[in-house]
Protein backbone atom coordinates (compact mmCIF):
# COMPACT_ATOMS: atom_id res chain seq x y z
CA UNK A 1 0.00 0.00 0.00
CA UNK A 2 2.85 2.23 1.08
CA UNK A 3 4.61 1.52 -2.28
CA UNK A 4 1.44 2.49 -3.86
CA UNK A 5 1.03 5.97 -2.24
CA UNK A 6 4.70 6.62 -2.97
CA UNK A 7 4.02 6.15 -7.17
CA UNK A 8 0.41 8.58 -6.62
CA UNK A 9 2.74 11.05 -4.74
CA UNK A 10 5.53 10.59 -8.14
CA UNK A 11 3.00 11.14 -10.58
CA UNK A 12 0.85 13.94 -8.96
CA UNK A 13 4.70 15.61 -8.56
CA UNK A 14 5.06 14.89 -12.44
CA UNK A 15 2.01 16.32 -13.54
CA UNK A 16 2.18 19.64 -11.21
CA UNK A 17 5.84 19.88 -12.48
CA UNK A 18 4.71 19.67 -15.75
CA UNK A 19 1.68 21.42 -15.58
CA UNK A 20 4.52 24.39 -14.40
CA UNK A 21 5.71 24.00 -17.69
CA UNK A 22 2.84 24.01 -19.61
CA UNK A 23 1.38 27.12 -18.04
CA UNK A 24 4.29 29.25 -17.05
CA UNK A 25 5.13 32.23 -18.26
CA UNK A 26 7.51 31.05 -21.45
CA UNK A 27 5.85 27.69 -21.90
CA UNK A 28 2.41 29.15 -22.59
CA UNK A 29 3.93 30.66 -25.87
CA UNK A 30 2.40 28.63 -28.85
CA UNK A 31 5.56 29.86 -30.88
CA UNK A 32 8.50 29.25 -30.82
CA UNK A 33 11.92 30.41 -33.30
CA UNK A 34 15.56 29.52 -31.21
CA UNK A 35 18.66 31.48 -33.50
CA UNK A 36 21.58 30.23 -33.49
CA UNK A 37 24.81 32.49 -34.82
CA UNK A 38 27.72 30.37 -36.19
CA UNK A 39 30.81 30.63 -37.46
CA UNK A 40 32.08 33.09 -34.58
CA UNK A 41 29.56 35.31 -34.64
CA UNK A 42 28.99 37.18 -31.15
CA UNK A 43 26.20 39.17 -30.77
CA UNK A 44 25.05 39.98 -27.09
CA UNK A 45 21.33 41.04 -28.07
CA UNK A 46 19.09 40.26 -30.83
CA UNK A 47 15.75 41.40 -32.16
CA UNK A 48 12.93 40.03 -33.96
CA UNK A 49 10.76 42.25 -35.54
CA UNK A 50 6.76 40.90 -36.21
CA UNK A 51 5.26 43.06 -38.79
CA UNK A 52 1.14 43.94 -38.91
CA UNK A 53 -0.82 44.66 -41.85
CA UNK A 54 -0.22 48.52 -40.96
CA UNK A 55 3.47 47.95 -42.01
CA UNK A 56 4.41 49.98 -45.41
CA UNK A 57 7.66 50.04 -45.58
CA UNK A 58 10.44 52.11 -44.31
CA UNK A 59 8.85 55.44 -43.37
CA UNK A 60 6.84 52.93 -41.09
CA UNK A 61 8.21 53.45 -37.53
CA UNK A 62 5.63 53.65 -35.55
CA UNK A 63 4.73 51.40 -32.69
CA UNK A 64 1.16 50.45 -34.60
CA UNK A 65 3.73 49.12 -37.26
CA UNK A 66 5.38 46.13 -35.74
CA UNK A 67 6.00 44.43 -32.49
CA UNK A 68 9.44 44.25 -31.07
CA UNK A 69 10.89 40.96 -29.62
CA UNK A 70 14.26 41.48 -27.79
CA UNK A 71 16.66 38.33 -26.55
CA UNK A 72 19.93 38.20 -25.02
CA UNK A 73 22.86 35.46 -25.44
CA UNK A 74 22.12 32.03 -24.27
CA UNK A 75 25.61 30.61 -25.22
CA UNK A 76 25.23 32.44 -28.54
CA UNK A 77 21.64 31.44 -29.13
CA UNK A 78 18.73 33.72 -29.16
CA UNK A 79 15.24 31.59 -27.97
CA UNK A 80 11.94 33.89 -28.85
CA UNK A 81 8.82 32.74 -27.72
CA UNK A 82 5.57 34.02 -29.39
CA UNK A 83 1.96 34.52 -29.27
CA UNK A 84 0.32 34.15 -32.88
CA UNK A 85 -2.63 33.66 -33.73
CA UNK A 86 -1.75 33.00 -37.25
CA UNK A 87 0.99 33.98 -39.85
CA UNK A 88 3.19 36.85 -39.63
CA UNK A 89 6.39 37.80 -41.39
CA UNK A 90 9.44 38.64 -39.36
CA UNK A 91 12.96 39.28 -39.63
CA UNK A 92 15.92 39.44 -37.34
CA UNK A 93 18.33 42.28 -36.80
CA UNK A 94 20.48 43.79 -34.47
CA UNK A 95 18.62 45.47 -31.79
CA UNK A 96 18.40 48.99 -33.29
CA UNK A 97 15.96 51.81 -33.30
CA UNK A 98 16.26 51.62 -37.32
CA UNK A 99 14.51 47.74 -38.40
CA UNK A 100 16.86 48.18 -41.38
CA UNK A 101 20.52 48.61 -39.46
CA UNK A 102 22.06 45.40 -38.98
CA UNK A 103 20.25 43.00 -40.79
CA UNK A 104 20.91 39.61 -39.59
CA UNK A 105 17.72 37.46 -41.16
CA UNK A 106 15.71 38.69 -44.44
CA UNK A 107 12.02 39.22 -44.10
CA UNK A 108 10.19 35.03 -43.89
CA UNK A 109 7.27 34.00 -42.53
CA UNK A 110 6.53 32.44 -38.84
CA UNK A 111 3.03 30.62 -38.08
CA UNK A 112 1.08 29.36 -34.60
CA UNK A 113 2.03 26.13 -33.48
CA UNK A 114 6.15 26.69 -35.17
CA UNK A 115 8.91 25.59 -33.07
CA UNK A 116 12.16 26.62 -35.52
CA UNK A 117 15.73 26.19 -35.05
CA UNK A 118 17.79 28.88 -37.28
CA UNK A 119 21.30 28.64 -37.61
CA UNK A 120 22.44 31.74 -39.12
CA UNK A 121 26.40 31.44 -40.71
CA UNK A 122 28.48 34.26 -42.38
CA UNK A 123 27.77 32.21 -46.04
CA UNK A 124 25.10 29.94 -44.97
CA UNK A 125 22.09 29.28 -43.49
CA UNK A 126 19.36 26.61 -42.51
CA UNK A 127 16.43 25.52 -40.76
CA UNK A 128 15.06 22.50 -39.12
CA UNK A 129 12.01 21.95 -36.44
CA UNK A 130 7.99 22.00 -36.74
CA UNK A 131 7.29 24.76 -40.19
CA UNK A 132 10.65 24.75 -41.42
CA UNK A 133 9.42 24.28 -44.53
CA UNK A 134 7.85 27.58 -45.65
CA UNK A 135 11.29 29.34 -44.11
CA UNK A 136 13.80 27.42 -46.20
CA UNK A 137 11.32 28.03 -48.83
CA UNK A 138 11.17 31.85 -48.70
CA UNK A 139 14.42 31.86 -48.09
CA UNK A 140 15.69 30.51 -51.17
CA UNK A 141 12.69 31.94 -53.49
CA UNK A 142 14.25 34.85 -55.07
CA UNK A 143 17.87 32.80 -55.63
CA UNK A 144 15.04 29.96 -57.38
CA UNK A 145 12.98 32.22 -59.77
CA UNK A 146 15.89 34.33 -60.66
CA UNK A 147 17.63 30.96 -61.65
CA UNK A 148 14.34 29.67 -63.38
CA UNK A 149 14.31 33.06 -65.30
CA UNK A 150 17.61 32.14 -66.86
CA UNK A 151 16.51 28.84 -67.81
CA UNK A 152 13.42 29.79 -69.22
CA UNK A 153 14.28 32.17 -71.44
CA UNK A 154 15.71 29.38 -73.25
CA UNK A 155 12.33 27.91 -73.97
CA UNK A 156 10.55 30.59 -74.82
CA UNK A 157 10.74 31.80 -78.44
CA UNK A 158 11.38 35.54 -79.23
CA UNK A 159 8.09 37.43 -80.79
CA UNK A 160 7.85 38.15 -84.80
CA UNK A 161 8.66 42.20 -83.39
CA UNK A 162 10.66 44.86 -85.60
CA UNK A 163 11.55 46.73 -82.78
CA UNK A 164 14.65 45.34 -80.44
CA UNK A 165 13.22 47.09 -77.89
CA UNK A 166 9.15 45.80 -78.02
CA UNK A 167 10.66 42.69 -78.11
CA UNK A 168 12.85 42.31 -75.29
CA UNK A 169 9.40 43.80 -73.27
CA UNK A 170 7.40 40.97 -74.51
CA UNK A 171 9.78 38.30 -73.64
CA UNK A 172 10.48 39.41 -70.44
CA UNK A 173 6.87 39.54 -69.82
CA UNK A 174 6.56 36.00 -71.03
CA UNK A 175 9.26 34.93 -68.94
CA UNK A 176 8.08 35.96 -65.70
CA UNK A 177 4.53 34.67 -66.27
CA UNK A 178 6.24 31.04 -66.56
CA UNK A 179 8.06 31.43 -63.50
CA UNK A 180 5.18 32.94 -61.71
CA UNK A 181 3.20 29.74 -62.52
CA UNK A 182 6.06 27.60 -61.71
CA UNK A 183 6.32 29.15 -58.31
CA UNK A 184 2.48 28.96 -57.76
CA UNK A 185 2.59 25.39 -58.19
CA UNK A 186 5.26 24.40 -56.02
CA UNK A 187 3.64 26.74 -53.02
CA UNK A 188 0.41 24.54 -53.98
CA UNK A 189 2.33 21.35 -53.68
CA UNK A 190 0.34 19.15 -51.75
CA UNK A 191 4.02 16.95 -51.18
CA UNK A 192 4.95 20.61 -49.06
CA UNK A 193 1.88 20.48 -46.78
CA UNK A 194 1.71 24.45 -46.69
CA UNK A 195 -1.59 25.65 -44.75
CA UNK A 196 -4.06 27.72 -46.72
CA UNK A 197 -2.59 30.65 -45.03
CA UNK A 198 1.18 29.86 -45.12
CA UNK A 199 -0.04 29.69 -48.93
CA UNK A 200 -1.23 33.05 -48.93
CA UNK A 201 2.06 34.40 -47.52
CA UNK A 202 4.01 33.11 -49.28
CA UNK A 203 2.71 33.83 -53.05
CA UNK A 204 1.68 37.55 -51.79
CA UNK A 205 5.62 37.89 -50.86
CA UNK A 206 7.28 36.20 -53.60
CA UNK A 207 4.63 37.23 -56.46
CA UNK A 208 5.56 40.51 -55.42
CA UNK A 209 8.88 40.60 -55.48
CA UNK A 210 8.82 39.10 -59.20
CA UNK A 211 6.00 41.45 -60.28
CA UNK A 212 8.09 43.80 -58.91
CA UNK A 213 11.29 42.52 -61.03
CA UNK A 214 8.99 42.91 -64.11
CA UNK A 215 7.32 45.94 -63.55
CA UNK A 216 10.71 47.68 -62.74
CA UNK A 217 12.03 46.54 -65.69
CA UNK A 218 9.71 47.37 -67.48
CA UNK A 219 9.54 50.87 -66.30
CA UNK A 220 13.32 51.21 -67.12
CA UNK A 221 12.97 50.26 -71.16
CA UNK A 222 10.11 52.93 -70.91
CA UNK A 223 11.45 55.58 -69.80
CA UNK A 224 15.28 55.23 -71.97
CA UNK A 225 13.36 54.38 -75.01
CA UNK A 226 11.09 56.26 -77.80
CA UNK A 227 8.11 54.51 -79.07
CA UNK A 228 5.91 55.56 -81.87
CA UNK A 229 2.53 55.29 -81.37
CA UNK A 230 1.72 52.18 -83.60
CA UNK A 231 4.46 50.27 -81.18
CA UNK A 232 2.73 51.76 -77.84
CA UNK A 233 -0.21 50.38 -78.99
CA UNK A 234 1.66 47.35 -79.52
CA UNK A 235 2.99 46.93 -76.10
CA UNK A 236 -0.81 48.22 -74.83
CA UNK A 237 -2.38 44.33 -76.92
CA UNK A 238 -0.11 42.44 -75.85
CA UNK A 239 -0.36 43.33 -71.52
CA UNK A 240 -4.48 42.58 -72.79
CA UNK A 241 -3.71 38.77 -73.29
CA UNK A 242 -5.05 37.11 -70.87
CA UNK A 243 -2.10 34.82 -70.10
CA UNK A 244 -0.27 37.78 -69.59
CA UNK A 245 -2.72 39.80 -67.60
CA UNK A 246 -2.03 40.14 -63.61
CA UNK A 247 -5.31 41.51 -61.91
CA UNK A 248 -5.12 38.27 -60.06
CA UNK A 249 -2.62 39.55 -58.20
CA UNK A 250 -2.16 43.49 -58.48
CA UNK A 251 -4.17 45.80 -56.30
CA UNK A 252 -5.66 42.72 -54.78
CA UNK A 253 -7.03 42.91 -50.95
CA UNK A 254 -5.71 39.49 -49.98
CA UNK A 255 -2.22 40.10 -50.28
CA UNK A 256 -2.23 43.59 -48.40
CA UNK A 257 -0.44 41.76 -46.01
CA UNK A 258 2.87 41.83 -47.91
CA UNK A 259 4.93 45.26 -48.88
CA UNK A 260 6.61 43.38 -51.44
CA UNK A 261 2.92 43.46 -52.98
CA UNK A 262 2.56 46.77 -52.20
CA UNK A 263 5.66 47.88 -53.87
CA UNK A 264 5.24 46.29 -56.73
CA UNK A 265 1.58 47.06 -57.65
CA UNK A 266 3.09 50.77 -57.50
CA UNK A 267 5.31 49.42 -60.41
CA UNK A 268 2.70 48.17 -62.00
CA UNK A 269 0.39 51.27 -61.90
CA UNK A 270 3.58 53.69 -62.50
CA UNK A 271 4.15 51.00 -65.77
CA UNK A 272 0.36 51.33 -66.73
CA UNK A 273 0.50 55.57 -66.33
CA UNK A 274 3.33 55.86 -68.73
CA UNK A 275 2.34 53.73 -71.56
CA UNK A 276 -1.04 55.75 -71.20
CA UNK A 277 1.14 59.33 -70.97
CA UNK A 278 2.78 58.07 -74.27
CA UNK A 279 -0.35 56.99 -76.04
CA UNK A 280 -2.40 59.86 -75.28
CA UNK A 281 0.37 62.34 -75.79
CA UNK A 282 -0.36 63.88 -72.63
CA UNK A 283 2.20 65.77 -70.62
CA UNK A 284 0.20 67.23 -68.14
CA UNK A 285 -1.35 63.84 -66.54
CA UNK A 286 0.81 62.79 -63.51
CA UNK A 287 0.95 59.51 -61.93
CA UNK A 288 -1.12 60.60 -58.76
CA UNK A 289 -4.23 61.83 -60.92
CA UNK A 290 -3.74 58.39 -62.59
CA UNK A 291 -3.63 56.22 -59.17
CA UNK A 292 -6.62 58.43 -58.17
CA UNK A 293 -8.65 57.12 -61.15
CA UNK A 294 -8.00 53.62 -60.67
CA UNK A 295 -11.53 52.27 -60.85
CA UNK A 296 -11.56 49.65 -57.95
CA UNK A 297 -10.68 51.34 -54.61
CA UNK A 298 -10.15 48.81 -51.77
CA UNK A 299 -8.02 48.30 -48.26
CA UNK A 300 -4.46 47.19 -51.07
CA UNK A 301 -4.98 50.42 -53.18
CA UNK A 302 -5.37 52.59 -49.52
CA UNK A 303 -2.24 51.09 -48.35
CA UNK A 304 -0.34 51.51 -51.72
CA UNK A 305 -1.41 55.09 -51.97
CA UNK A 306 -0.66 55.35 -48.28
CA UNK A 307 2.97 53.64 -49.18
CA UNK A 308 3.21 55.49 -52.84
CA UNK A 309 2.71 59.41 -51.65
CA UNK A 310 4.71 58.64 -48.36
CA UNK A 311 7.50 57.90 -50.76
CA UNK A 312 7.10 60.54 -53.23
CA UNK A 313 5.00 63.85 -51.81
CA UNK A 314 8.39 65.91 -51.54
CA UNK A 315 8.23 65.56 -55.77
CA UNK A 316 4.92 66.32 -56.10
CA UNK A 317 4.17 69.65 -57.56
CA UNK A 318 1.39 70.53 -55.23
CA UNK A 319 1.56 68.23 -52.66
CA UNK A 320 -1.42 69.47 -50.49
CA UNK A 321 -4.03 69.42 -53.32
CA UNK A 322 -2.81 65.85 -54.56
CA UNK A 323 -2.74 64.35 -51.06
CA UNK A 324 -5.99 66.07 -50.19
CA UNK A 325 -7.78 64.09 -53.00
CA UNK A 326 -6.16 60.77 -52.43
CA UNK A 327 -7.93 61.03 -48.47
CA UNK A 328 -10.96 62.04 -50.25
CA UNK A 329 -11.17 58.54 -50.96
CA UNK A 330 -9.58 56.73 -48.21
CA UNK A 331 -11.63 55.27 -45.13
CA UNK A 332 -9.11 53.49 -43.12
CA UNK A 333 -8.61 55.95 -40.06
CA UNK A 334 -4.40 54.59 -39.96
CA UNK A 335 -4.00 55.87 -43.85
CA UNK A 336 -6.24 58.77 -43.13
CA UNK A 337 -3.85 59.97 -40.33
CA UNK A 338 -0.60 59.36 -41.94
CA UNK A 339 -1.74 61.54 -45.00
CA UNK A 340 -2.96 64.16 -42.88
CA UNK A 341 0.33 64.13 -41.08
CA UNK A 342 1.93 65.24 -44.20
CA UNK A 343 0.12 68.00 -44.96
CA UNK A 344 0.03 69.37 -41.16
CA UNK A 345 3.77 69.05 -40.74
CA UNK A 346 4.13 71.22 -43.99
CA UNK A 347 2.33 74.08 -42.84
CA UNK A 348 3.87 73.67 -39.15
CA UNK A 349 6.49 75.77 -37.72
CA UNK A 350 9.62 73.58 -37.63
CA UNK A 351 12.54 73.65 -34.93
CA UNK A 352 15.74 71.61 -34.01
CA UNK A 353 18.61 71.75 -31.94
CA UNK A 354 22.00 70.38 -33.42
CA UNK A 355 25.42 70.75 -32.89
CA UNK A 356 27.98 73.58 -34.32
CA UNK A 357 31.75 73.15 -34.95
CA UNK A 358 31.84 74.40 -31.37
CA UNK A 359 30.44 71.99 -29.54
CA UNK A 360 27.29 74.44 -28.98
CA UNK A 361 23.87 73.38 -29.48
CA UNK A 362 22.02 75.30 -32.27
CA UNK A 363 18.05 75.85 -32.17
CA UNK A 364 16.20 77.23 -35.89
CA UNK A 365 13.85 79.25 -33.49
CA UNK A 366 17.07 81.21 -31.91
CA UNK A 367 18.07 82.14 -35.58
CA UNK A 368 17.43 85.72 -37.66
CA UNK A 369 14.10 85.99 -38.66
CA UNK A 370 15.06 85.14 -43.14
CA UNK A 371 14.35 82.41 -45.32
CA UNK A 372 16.27 79.60 -44.63
CA UNK A 373 17.85 76.84 -47.08
CA UNK A 374 17.95 73.22 -45.67
CA UNK A 375 20.20 71.04 -47.23
CA UNK A 376 20.64 67.41 -45.62
CA UNK A 377 23.85 65.17 -46.72
CA UNK A 378 26.37 62.71 -45.58
CA UNK A 379 29.79 61.46 -45.96
CA UNK A 380 30.49 59.44 -49.14
CA UNK A 381 26.92 60.82 -50.68
CA UNK A 382 27.90 60.92 -54.64
CA UNK A 383 25.08 62.82 -55.11
CA UNK A 384 24.95 65.14 -51.88
CA UNK A 385 28.35 66.28 -53.58
CA UNK A 386 27.15 66.78 -56.85
CA UNK A 387 23.91 68.90 -56.05
CA UNK A 388 26.20 71.31 -54.02
CA UNK A 389 28.43 71.86 -56.43
CA UNK A 390 26.17 72.11 -59.08
CA UNK A 391 23.36 74.05 -57.38
CA UNK A 392 23.63 74.76 -53.85
CA UNK A 393 27.54 76.30 -53.78
CA UNK A 394 26.04 78.79 -56.45
CA UNK A 395 23.18 79.46 -54.57
CA UNK A 396 25.11 80.58 -51.31
CA UNK A 397 27.41 83.10 -53.21
CA UNK A 398 24.42 84.62 -55.04
CA UNK A 399 21.98 84.92 -51.57
CA UNK A 400 24.27 84.18 -49.17
CA UNK A 401 23.36 87.60 -48.14
CA UNK A 402 19.78 87.20 -48.19
CA UNK A 403 19.15 83.65 -47.17
CA UNK A 404 20.44 81.66 -44.18
CA UNK A 405 22.19 78.49 -45.33
CA UNK A 406 22.60 75.74 -43.00
CA UNK A 407 23.71 72.71 -44.06
CA UNK A 408 23.71 69.50 -42.18
CA UNK A 409 25.29 66.19 -42.01
CA UNK A 410 23.65 63.03 -40.83
CA UNK A 411 26.70 62.09 -38.69
CA UNK A 412 28.16 60.45 -35.97
CA UNK A 413 31.92 60.99 -35.61
CA UNK A 414 32.80 64.69 -35.25
CA UNK A 415 36.68 64.30 -36.79
CA UNK A 416 34.61 62.60 -40.27
CA UNK A 417 32.31 65.66 -40.19
CA UNK A 418 35.27 68.60 -39.58
CA UNK A 419 37.38 66.62 -42.50
CA UNK A 420 34.19 67.01 -44.67
CA UNK A 421 33.68 70.46 -44.34
CA UNK A 422 37.35 71.14 -45.39
CA UNK A 423 37.26 68.70 -48.35
CA UNK A 424 34.50 71.51 -50.07
CA UNK A 425 32.64 68.67 -51.32
CA UNK A 426 29.57 68.89 -49.78
CA UNK A 427 29.41 72.37 -48.05
CA UNK A 428 31.02 75.36 -47.30
CA UNK A 429 32.38 76.90 -44.12
CA UNK A 430 30.97 80.12 -45.10
CA UNK A 431 27.54 78.66 -44.00
CA UNK A 432 25.96 77.56 -41.18
CA UNK A 433 27.17 73.72 -40.90
CA UNK A 434 25.98 71.57 -38.11
CA UNK A 435 25.75 67.68 -37.43
CA UNK A 436 23.49 65.52 -35.84
CA UNK A 437 25.71 63.72 -33.45
CA UNK A 438 25.67 60.13 -32.10
CA UNK A 439 22.36 59.48 -32.99
CA UNK A 440 22.50 60.23 -36.33
CA UNK A 441 19.74 59.06 -38.32
CA UNK A 442 17.81 58.42 -35.15
CA UNK A 443 17.99 62.08 -34.40
CA UNK A 444 14.79 63.36 -33.67
CA UNK A 445 15.78 66.32 -36.88
CA UNK A 446 15.28 63.03 -39.23
CA UNK A 447 12.26 62.49 -38.02
CA UNK A 448 10.79 66.06 -37.64
CA UNK A 449 11.74 66.63 -41.56
CA UNK A 450 11.06 63.19 -42.94
CA UNK A 451 14.42 63.08 -44.01
CA UNK A 452 14.30 59.41 -45.50
CA UNK A 453 17.75 59.83 -48.07
CA UNK A 454 20.27 62.53 -48.81
CA UNK A 455 20.64 64.91 -50.70
CA UNK A 456 17.30 66.47 -48.93
CA UNK A 457 16.53 70.19 -49.25
CA UNK A 458 14.29 72.58 -48.11
CA UNK A 459 13.35 76.06 -48.16
CA UNK A 460 11.82 77.46 -45.33
CA UNK A 461 10.13 80.85 -45.05
CA UNK A 462 11.38 83.55 -42.32
CA UNK A 463 9.12 81.86 -39.58
CA UNK A 464 10.06 78.67 -40.19
CA UNK A 465 7.68 77.11 -42.30
CA UNK A 466 7.90 75.10 -45.29
CA UNK A 467 8.04 76.92 -48.43
CA UNK A 468 9.08 74.01 -50.77
CA UNK A 469 10.54 70.59 -50.78
CA UNK A 470 9.91 69.98 -54.09
CA UNK A 471 13.83 68.60 -55.50
CA UNK A 472 13.17 69.79 -58.85
CA UNK A 473 12.60 73.41 -57.20
CA UNK A 474 14.92 73.31 -54.91
CA UNK A 475 17.80 72.82 -58.33
CA UNK A 476 18.18 69.38 -57.64
CA UNK A 477 18.08 69.21 -61.74
CA UNK A 478 19.78 72.34 -62.67
CA UNK A 479 20.37 75.58 -60.70
CA UNK A 480 18.46 77.96 -62.75
CA UNK A 481 15.14 76.55 -60.94
CA UNK A 482 16.79 76.95 -57.57
CA UNK A 483 17.60 80.88 -58.33
CA UNK A 484 14.10 81.21 -59.43
CA UNK A 485 12.25 79.78 -56.48
CA UNK A 486 15.03 81.67 -54.04
CA UNK A 487 14.03 85.15 -55.98
CA UNK A 488 10.66 84.34 -55.15
CA UNK A 489 10.80 83.69 -51.30
CA UNK A 490 12.65 86.86 -51.53
CA UNK A 491 9.79 88.61 -53.63
CA UNK A 492 12.27 89.69 -55.99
Amino acid sequence: MKNVNIIVLILLLFCVIKSNRVFGDTERKNTRITVELADGQEIEELQLILFKEEYIGPVSFSSEAFDRHVERSKGNQFVFHLDLKGCQYFQLNLNQEDISDGLILAKNIVERGDDVHIKIGKNNLSFKGKGHQKMEFLAGSEKEFSELKDSVMKSVPSPDVYNKQIGYLLVNFKNWAVVKQIMVDKIEDRDLKFSANAQRYLKAEILGKIDYNLYNGANATLAHNRFSALEIDTIQQFLKDSDLYYGNYVNKDEYLISTSRIEADVQYYRFSYRLEKLHLRNNSLTLSDYLENISTKGASWEKMMCYYTLHTYDQMLDPQRQISAILAYMKDPKYITRLQGLIDNQYKQKDFELFDKQGNIVKLSSLSGKPVFLDFWFIGCSACADYFSRSVAKAETEFGKDVMFISICVEKDKNRWMKAIKSNQYTSSKVLNLYTGVRAWKHPVISEFAVLSAPRPFLLDSNAKIITVNPIDLGRSNYEKLRETLKKALGK
